[in-house]
């Protein structure tokens, strides 16, 4: 008796690891979602200057008019790591007059982000928030990887949290209807 008992249990519990594990994978590849319940789509993106890797100081204010994909991302996080690419592939085919994608890491260490970005071949703008002021206290940025999608009109139109395939021609094509006015 107690041995069925523990089969079931061990069963169970395999059953539920099984199902958490397909909802990841699932969720994991899933297209651009709408801003989530306690975000507000098209909020105005608040003034923000980031640190360039080499130190400078540079405003969000120098992308109003176009598209950008601002990925929250740092060296520590696999989901992150396993998303860059995606995000570099995606760079190189928007064109640069309409569309950005940069990076935001929260590594505290510039160099250490520099040499990874080098030794991966992630070449888009990449800034740091060592301290977190910008992610925490103005992006409101709750977990990594989180991407915030700012339509050329300076607003936020979603807030991606978790891990996405940022290649996909589905994805690509919503960006392309946002850079025209027709988000969706």
């Amino acid at each position: 008796m107690v041995r069925v008992t523990a089969l079931r249990a061990i069963a169970v519990a395999a059953v539920a690891v099984l199902v958490a594990a397909a909802g990841y994978a699932i969720g994991r590849d899933a297209p651009i979602a709408p801003a989530g319940p306690d975000r507000t789509a098209r909020e105005a993106l608040p003034p923000v200057s980031l640190n360039r890797l080499d130190g400078e100081v540079e405003s969000l204010a120098s992308y109003v008019g176009r598209t950008v994909v601002i990925n929250v991302w740092a060296t520590w996080c696999v989901p992150c790591r396993r998303e860059l690419p995606s995000l570099q592939i995606l760079s190189s085919r928007l064109d640069p007059k309409r569309f950005a994608g940069i990076g935001l890491s929260i590594d505290k260490e510039p160099r250490l982000v520099r040499d990874y970005l080098a030794d991966t071949g992630i070449d888009f703008p990449n800034y740091i928030d060592a301290s977190q002021a910008v992610t925490k206290e103005i992006l409101d940025v709750p977990a990594l990887p989180t991407t915030i999608i700012v339509g050329p009109d300076g607003r936020i139109h979603q807030r991606i949290v978790g891990e996405r395939r940022w290649d996909d021609p589905s994805v690509i094509r919503k960006l392309e209807h946002l850079a025209a006015g027709r988000a969706g």
